[in-house]
């Protein structure tokens, strides 16, 4: 790699992408920096030692060896307890989750969508992949011509095992959970055998049922985790003070993009509800309409929502009846009634809804 060139993105930096606060993403070119910048002290001195750029290149050497489609690793460059990483562009190539989001995606496609997304899975199993976090935002795809390719991103931790266990099978596959529960049945059953999560003959719907609670558990305690993150400066929040009470911003990079906004007067006990659930079932995968900012004035809470922007009422029974059926294995309560329900013409998040402070999700709020 040309030595001025890596010299002018270190000096430049680029446009950025992603920041929190401990990773910078900035892009150069064609190219992309991933800047680990820990704060805590603890943190500082595990990156001074063991720098994460450099775990996430010597990961990319092992991976591209085996043979698993990756996002181009270029390079890895230490400077204190800073470390970055250097990686290319793969040109046309977007992340799964925007993808799946993209209305564009006809019925015609599917099918093509969904073997090409199996291949790419039995792959990982098959070669021992031991991914510790997989899920559609560190996955990118492309179109190319009739078929899909998928490559991996966001590489660090990631270990090649001569076999996975059940555990390590579960890790590749709970993100899907939310992705696959509007499949038809038949659609489901082959595609859990052709991505090698389950073979023929075995219990599929039972094991399927098990994948759908250890990953809901998973999130669950996640959650659990994060909780305190909602309702103060955080990675998550945004905290502003005001004459009368405060501002909570989250989601700033989708709000952004809307145009206009639901507004919403809650009771501090329903607002709190409200926020949380927001994130929470956005996090598992079940769709909810976004909520950005919480406002708190006096006695009321206010709060900015996103607008259904022609979506409209659900009205596919049986579709609803998967979801709810879905939800009870998940052992989620979702809201009674279909006034709240919206319908998207997307063939895997088909439906919305507008009151997530109604579902009930235990373990998480008790």
């Amino acid at each position: 790699m040309n030595l001025k060139l890596v010299k002018n993105m270190f000096k430049k930096r680029g446009i950025v992408i992603k920041e929190n606060k401990k990773r910078t993403i900035y892009k150069y070119l064609d190219f992309y920096i991933k800047h680990d910048h820990p704060q805590e002290l603890k943190h500082k001195l595990k990156s001074y030692f063991f720098p994460k750029s450099k775990k996430e290149y010597n990961s990319a050497i092992v991976l591209k060896k085996e043979g698993i489609p990756i996002v181009p690793v270029l390079g890895w460059k230490k400077d204190g307890c800073n470390s970055f990483l250097i990686t290319k562009e793969i040109l046309g190539a977007v992340l799964l989750k925007d993808f799946l989001q993209d209305s564009s995606i006809i019925s015609t496609d599917i099918d093509i969508f969904l073997t090409c997304l199996c291949r790419f899975l039995k792959m990982l199993v098959e070669k021992g992949v031991d991914h510790p976090d997989l899920h559609s935002g560190n996955i990118l795809v492309r179109k190319e011509g009739n078929k899909y390719s998928f490559y991996l991103l966001d590489l660090y931790g990631i270990k090649i095992r001569k076999k996975l266990n059940k555990s390590q099978i579960f890790r590749i596959f709970g993100w899907l959970v939310s992705l696959l529960w509007s499949l038809e049945e038949d659609m489901l059953e082959d595609f859990l055998i052709e991505s090698g999560f389950c073979r023929r003959g075995e219990d599929l719907y039972k094991k399927w049922n098990e994948l759908v609670r250890w990953r809901l558990n998973y999130i669950k305690s996640i959650c659990k985790k994060r909780k305190w993150k909602l309702f103060k400066e955080s990675s998550i929040c945004r905290e502003f003070e005001t004459k009368n009470g405060r501002i909570l911003l989250k989601d700033y990079g989708d709000l952004k993009k809307k145009k206009g906004y639901l507004v919403k007067i809650f009771s501090k006990e329903d607002a709190v509800r409200c926020w949380m659930n927001s994130y929470y079932l956005r996090l598992f995968g079940i769709p909810v309409f976004s909520h950005f900012l919480m406002m708190e004035d006096r006695d009321r809470i206010i709060i900015f929502m996103e607008m259904p922007d022609g979506k409209r009422p659900a009205k596919k029974k049986d579709l609803i009846e998967r979801f709810y059926s879905w939800c009870k294995n998940a052992d989620i309560i979702p809201p009674s009634g279909i006034e709240n329900i919206y319908l998207k013409e997307n063939p895997f998040f088909p439906l919305y809804f507008s009151n997530p402070e109604e579902f009930l999700i235990r373990d998480v709020e008790d």
